[in-house]
């Protein structure tokens, strides 16, 4: 199960190299309701993606869809694939994509997360200020 990176990671470590994985929770691959099903579309996407009043998904992001970060089990999701990553690879760090559009509650408790792990996990994130349905309050701006 994923020894070949881990080995990597370990030996980029003993190099003295850090490891920061770029992470997209923003949106999946799947496009819009017209595009493939593979990843999340089909089982709830409802609970997974951001959709509009007729059921169409929103494309804040440019690549069909939008996930429903907010929601607890996206969220829980999420926080689950960074508690892997660190504990199993010993990843260093996480540079979100589109972090804009990943709203602020989920990615504080990510960084809390990740902290608790190790407290010089680096998280950052791809800054745009993109549209989206999140309230001011609630969008991942630092």
């Amino acid at each position: 199960e994923g020894n070949e990176l881990k080995r990597v990671i370990k030996e980029l470590h003993d190099n003295g190299i850090e490891v920061i994985l770029d992470v997209v929770f923003n949106h999946t691959a799947e496009g819009n309701e017209n595009g493939p099903c593979f990843s999340f579309k089909g089982i709830d996407n409802n609970i997974y993606y951001m959709l509009t009043p007729d059921g169409k998904y929103y494309n804040f992001s440019g690549c069909g869809n939008v996930m429903n970060c907010n929601h607890p089990i996206v969220r829980n999701f999420i926080l689950d694939c960074l508690r892997h990553w660190v504990t199993e690879y010993r990843v260093d760090g996480f540079r979100f994509d589109l972090m804009d559009l990943i709203d602020v509650d989920t990615l504080n408790i990510a960084k809390s997360l990740l902290h608790e792990i190790d407290k010089d996990n680096i998280v950052y994130g791809e800054g745009w200020n993109m549209p989206t349905m999140l309230e001011e309050w609630q969008r991942t701006l630092w």
